[in-house]
């Protein structure tokens, strides 16, 4: 029964959203594809432990921003947060409040720059944890 729900919500989400490019969309691919070049330099580089760890929290923070861009232009085409929660493998909720507090960080940089004042920087309370939504 489960298999059928499947495949009827997948044939939803095919015909749901239409394959637009957007400014979001093309510079989530961007990224992704910066991440993964900046990562080969780890695959075939000598072996230097460190120098590989600084560049892996720069792939996963490239990774997280294309992630971001990504939900936006899903969002922009006009998908559910549950369609993009299911796409990525946590809840809608989790998606969803992830996107409002990048918003919020957001809009406090752009007051920041506006006026000359340091940047606020602050370390996301949830990452995007591709995958991690416990099987119910």
């Amino acid at each position: 029964m489960s298999d059928i729900r499947q495949r009827k919500s997948e044939r939803q989400l095919r015909f749901t959203i239409r394959p637009v490019s957007t400014e979001e969309g093309t510079q989530a691919r961007w990224e992704v594809r910066r991440a993964v070049a900046d990562l080969e330099h780890v695959r075939r580089g000598p072996q230097r432990p460190l120098d590989h760890l600084r560049a892996l929290r720069h792939a996963q923070e490239a990774l997280n921003r294309g992630t971001s861009l990504m939900v936006d232009a899903a969002r922009r085409e006009g998908a559910s947060w549950a369609q993009i929660g299911d796409a990525l493998g946590i809840s809608r909720q989790a998606v969803r409040q992830a996107a409002i507090r990048r918003g919020v960080l957001e809009r406090e940089r752009a007051d920041a720059k506006q006026w000359h004042l340091p940047l606020p920087i602050k370390v996301p309370r949830i990452m995007w944890r591709i995958g991690r939504r416990s099987a119910a």
